[in-house]
């Protein structure tokens, strides 16, 4: 039940209806004494409702309201918005009053700052009457910058994002020059092709993955389930989907007893993701040799006397392929290795077309991350030409 007041507290009127938790701070308040203080958490929206406007700016102006603090999302259960604490004081005529709201913004910390570590500091020099300014965490907002006509206390609106842009001019030549040699070392990763009528990938026989396996010859493996480990047991990283996509090394863990029978990943073992829209098989990196199969990964290890791991890893890759061996699953299809086939081709040429299907896989990791740095730099020549670190050559010519 909303809490009304009985009696006004001083200069501030009552809150309207709409507005129960500015009720509960005015009670906050009531019950101090000069000079005492409150904390008390409060939804991001009593921070900025126009109905409460008018009590926020008595708050401000009185300097009974002394900091705002965002807090994480999800920090207090059962709520997964990020909720605020209000700092309140009740004045006192002998005390000089400090000048200022403190605004205190956790959720742009860096990772290595708890909440203590960002707070408290910000707190004692706002005590102290030091004008607090952390680019994008907390800063002392002078009283007249918060009383316009919406009162809007959310610490975000006066704390602007700490820029990561360089701001040296030379910087931002450097990686425009640097971007160029990504560009040109971009087209060294593509293999040399030709147009041909018929090739041999194509006019080769096919052999079908699930005869091969009953060969001997191709084994498909996937993760076992875990049982407990024991006391002695070891870590042992844990590959995903994620990390075969992109290459990465496992970014799980799990605890294993050493005589776990669950399968690691051997050097020219193929690894693919059980689901998907399409076929992503990798041939394990360095990085990943060792890991344990993480749920929804499988694995493709094949007789290297007869089977190049890049060719089989591409011939599996190809398009068509989730068509051939997908079996719906809520929007993405799992992955049936044994209704694919291969082509049947002498080990030499195997290992022509698997060091292609290789650069393929370069190129596209290659590409990714070239656009990833292009965009950044178009944000960075943007803004640094927009704060003045940069100027087009041409300018005064043109505004002649």
């Amino acid at each position: 039940m909303a809490y009304e007041p009985q009696e006004e507290s001083p200069g501030q009127g009552f809150s309207p209806r709409t507005e129960p938790e500015l009720a509960w701070v005015q009670h906050a308040l009531a019950h101090l004494s000069p000079g005492g203080t409150a904390v008390v958490l409060m939804p991001p929206a009593a921070a900025s409702r126009p109905a409460g406007r008018r009590v926020r700016a008595e708050l401000i102006r009185r300097g009974a309201l002394r900091a705002v603090v965002a807090l994480p999302a999800g920090l207090m259960p059962p709520t997964a918005i990020g909720l605020h604490i209000w700092v309140l004081t009740q004045p006192d005529a002998h005390l000089t009053p400090t000048d200022g709201l403190l605004v205190v913004d956790t959720t742009a910390a860096l990772p290595d700052r708890t909440l203590l570590n960002i707070v408290e500091p910000a707190w004692h020099a706002h005590l102290s009457g030091e004008h607090v300014d952390e680019p994008g965490v907390c800063r002392t907002v002078p009283v007249i910058d918060t009383l316009d006509d919406q009162v809007d206390l959310t610490p975000q609106r006066y704390l602007p994002r700490a820029s990561t842009l360089p701001t040296d001019p030379n910087e931002i030549i450097r990686r425009i020059e640097g971007f160029e040699r990504l560009l040109g070392e971009l087209r060294d990763h593509l293999p040399a092709v030709r147009g041909v009528q018929v090739a041999p990938l194509r006019a080769a026989p096919h052999a079908d993955i699930g005869d091969l396996i009953r060969s001997g010859s191709i084994s498909v493996l996937r993760a076992t389930s875990r049982r407990q480990a024991s006391h002695s047991a070891v870590t042992s990283s844990v590959l995903t989907a994620a990390d075969i996509i992109s290459g990465s090394p496992a970014s799980g863990s799990t605890s294993r007893d050493a005589d776990d029978a669950s399968p690691l990943v051997h050097a020219g073992d193929i690894l693919m993701p059980a689901i998907g829209t399409k076929v992503h098989a990798r041939v394990a990196t360095t990085e990943q040799i060792g890991a344990a199969l993480g749920p929804g990964v499988q694995l493709v290890r094949v007789d290297n006397t007869r089977f190049d791991p890049w060719f089989i890893a591409g011939v599996l890759s190809l398009t068509d392929n989730v068509r051939v061996a997908g079996r719906a699953s809520t929007g993405s299809v799992r992955i049936d290795v044994k209704r694919l086939a291969i082509p049947v081709l002498p080990l030499a040429q195997q290992q022509a077309y698997g060091d292609a299907f290789r650069k393929l896989v370069d190129f596209r990791t290659a590409l990714e991350e070239t656009a990833k740095a292009g965009a950044a730099l178009a944000r960075e020549v943007g803004d640094n030409l927009f704060g003045g670190n940069l100027e087009l050559p041409d300018i005064e010519e043109t505004c002649r």
